[in-house]
């Protein structure tokens, strides 16, 4: 296996002091002790943030060997936007406009399980609405080396150690996180979140979540071999 899904999201915004104390306050997130950054944690997700120009979350894929890493990542075709070498960013964009970080860490590949913390509203489910779903869960199913299956709310999904890649349909590539049907929408959106189609609500920093829709389904949804 050469990458699992981390549990590390990566944010870049003017001012770190401000966007950490909300998240605190309406999403529950506690500071971790980490030098020269904030970091924060929820749940199952570790959220760190970065000064500057606000950006999309940068999602990340651990892998216990870098150089190896590098061959794969361009193999993939994702795009490489920088690459500083082990315990800096190494930054790539995948075919789908999608960014990540790659970073080595060879404990992490280890016997995990999908597991919800029940102390926090926010998911083990990192993604992104783009326009071909299907073509980008049969990619990274590959790239993760994962089974791809399809979800009662017609998303796709690959599990990768302790997390879960997800996507759904979407006219843009658009990253997301998922939360907990019973996540409190309306005080997040009270909070500054403006909420869209698809149970998607965008926080003041530009975050995009999806709230889990309940889904009753009339039948078993299997995975395409």
């Amino acid at each position: 296996m050469s990458f699992l899904l981390s549990q590390c999201v990566g944010l870049v915004t003017a001012d770190t002091a401000e966007a950490a104390q909300y998240y605190m306050d309406f999403f529950g997130m506690e500071p971790e002790e980490v030098e020269l950054i904030v970091a924060l944690t929820a749940g199952p997700l570790t959220l760190f943030i970065d000064p500057g120009h606000c950006r999309p979350p940068v999602f990340e894929l651990v892998t216990p060997d870098l150089d190896i890493a590098r061959e794969i990542v361009a193999h993939f075709e994702f795009q490489e936007i920088v690459w500083r070498g082990a315990g800096q960013s190494c930054l790539v964009r995948d075919p789908f406009g999608i960014v990540f970080n790659i970073h080595e860490d060879r404990s992490l590949f280890l016997p995990q399980g999908l597991e919800e913390p029940p102390q926090s509203f926010i998911k083990p489910s990192i993604g992104a609405f783009l326009p071909e779903p299907q073509v980008a869960a049969s990619f990274y199913s590959q790239l993760l080396e994962s089974a791809d299956y399809r979800l009662p709310d017609g998303s796709y999904a690959i599990d990768s150690g302790s997390m879960r890649l997800r996507f759904k349909q979407g006219d843009h590539t658009t990253p997301v996180i998922w939360v907990k049907s019973s996540a409190p929408v309306a005080k997040l959106v009270k909070s500054g979140c403006k909420s869209g189609p698809e149970g998607i609500f965008v926080d003041p920093y530009g975050v995009s979540w999806i709230r889990e829709m309940p889904v009753k389904a009339k039948k078993a949804v299997c995975n395409p071999l």
